[in-house]
């Protein structure tokens, strides 16, 4: 299984401006991408679907309901 890692780098710099050493922070965040991956993938099969559909589909979204999606037919 493939893991996510997000890291933040903070320099502890001196009053010269050297740097004294880097404090490194990490988080797991494999849950959070693989999330995002799924939902990717089930709107792009929705895409698929809406566009091999023989009737007119459109997606709206906002309150100006800007047009997101439309298929060709």
């Amino acid at each position: 299984m493939r893991h996510y890692l997000d890291f933040v780098y903070q320099p502890d710099v001196t009053i010269d401006g050297q740097v004294q050493r880097i404090f490194v922070h990490g988080v797991d965040v494999t849950e959070k991408v693989m999330t995002r991956l799924s939902i990717e993938n089930e709107r792009s099969n929705f895409r698929n679907l809406f566009k091999q559909t023989p009737e007119m589909v459109c997606i709206l979204s906002g309150p100006e309901h800007t047009f997101e999606f439309v298929n060709e037919t």
